[in-house]
Order: structure tokens, then sequence, then C-alpha cells
């Protein structure tokens, strides 16, 4: 479990919409979406949560395979890689299995971000670094600290 802001991370002015609409499975990409340190906003007026009890991605779930305070893509409906945000400058809290919660750097390692997110990883270590393995039970990795 993550934050998750409403809109850009430090841009208090954007709190509608979350996401660039792009329908992309690259983080590389979606993270191509920003400028000058913020991604562009969705034209819809959903939020993040607004819709809970759909269970769509869009409004109630994080992606680890992009780093926290990044951008967000997709839309409600579609496949969505949101990310983990906040307005703390350099990270995000993330609560862990174990009960705790560790502030989360933005500049954690986060592997290669070329590789598609919709391939099916059937065990071994996460491509997306040691944040990757954070958000992940099946990649054995010893991750230590962090």
């Amino acid at each position: 479990m993550a934050e998750r802001d409403l809109g850009n991370p430090g841009n208090l002015s954007d709190v509608i919409g979350h996401a660039t609409a792009l329908q992309t499975t690259i983080p590389a990409d979606c993270i191509a979406t920003q400028t000058n340190g913020y991604y562009s906003s969705a034209s819809n007026a959903d939020r993040p949560g607004q819709f809970w009890a759909a269970g769509e991605p869009y409004y109630n779930s994080v992606a680890i395979c992009l780093p926290p305070n990044n951008a967000s893509c997709g839309s409600p409906g579609d496949f969505a890689m949101i990310t983990v945000s906040s307005r703390h400058p350099g990270g995000a809290h993330v609560l862990f299995a174990d009960a705790s919660v560790r502030f989360i750097n933005e500049s954690i390692n986060t592997g290669n971000l070329s590789i598609d997110a919709t391939i099916t990883n059937s065990g071994g270590p996460s491509p997306y670094g040691v944040w990757g393995a954070l958000g992940t039970m099946d990649g054995e990795e010893v991750v230590g600290e962090f």
C-alpha cells in the first residue's frame, strides 16, 4: 500500500486528473511524457480513489515499475501504470506487509524501464531493480538496505 497524490507532485494547482491518457506498457515511454519535471494530466475529471469499488487499477492501485513521484499513464477502463506519488519532496511513504512504513526515495533503483510491464515473470528477479523486488513476492531477491 502506498500514497497516491491527486495530481502532479509539486504542482498544487493540478488536482484534477492524474495520468496522461497515453496507453503504454513500457515504463520508459510513460516517463517520457514528462515536461519540465511534471506530467500532463488527462482531460478527464476522475480522481484516484473516486470509484475505488470498481476495482480498476486506475483508481486504486500503484505500479512498481515506475519510480515514486514520476509520470503515470493510462485511463479508467484500460491498462494503467500509476506511480506511487506524494507531495513530499524526494519520495513517498509505502506500507509493507510487515506493517512497517518506509519513505521510498524517488531515485530508488528501478532497473530496466524499457521492459514491457505486461510480460509475465514466472519467478526470478524483477527487471525493475530494487523497487521491483520490493513489490513482488516470487522473485527470491535479497533486497538488503535500500
